[in-house]
């Protein structure tokens, strides 16, 4: 079996890593995964893209890359048949996550969501700028700090 959890919005050719996976699996092998998927933390990530194209903070992006390959359902079923898996089942689902808090907001974007984004920032005034933009907008929000993720479900079989 594989299982994996929040890793697969990671890696950039979905294609590759299912045929991979395939591969690897005895015949009979089980796929479960879970990762963000869709339009997964899309409120959050718009507001970033904003701040990404501004004059402030243009000048450290010149060479961005998203890193996130959030794929939906459809596309992800259709590239487990690619593949060669059966039994495919594939969905979203909203998981919304709460911060009590700006710090406890800040800290978590800083170190787990836009940690590649941070890495850009090479002055630490243009850091604590970019997130603090990013958490006073969170702080308007309804309810506050609220991060709208979507995780996309996967489960398949590899025949035999």
């Amino acid at each position: 079996a594989v299982f994996s959890t929040a890793t697969f919005h990671w890696i950039p050719s979905h294609e590759a890593l299912f045929a991979s996976i395939f591969r690897a699996l005895k015949p009979g092998g089980r796929l479960v995964a879970q990762a963000g998927g869709g339009k997964n933390l899309e409120r959050v990530h718009d507001r970033c893209e904003r701040l990404i194209d501004s004059l402030e903070f243009r000048d450290y992006f010149t060479q961005w890359k998203d890193p996130w390959n959030y794929a939906g359902p459809e596309a992800t079923a259709a590239r487990l048949s690619n593949a060669g898996f059966v039994d495919i089942s594939t969905n979203l689902e909203p998981s919304p996550v709460r911060f009590g808090d700006a710090a406890s907001f800040a800290e978590f974007i800083t170190t787990v969501i836009y940690r590649p984004h941070v890495a850009c920032l090479t002055d630490e005034r243009a850091r604590d700028a970019f997130i603090g933009s990013l958490t006073r907008d969170a702080a308007a929000d309804d309810p506050p700090f609220e991060l709208d993720y979507w995780r996309l479900n996967m489960r398949a079989r590899k025949p035999g």
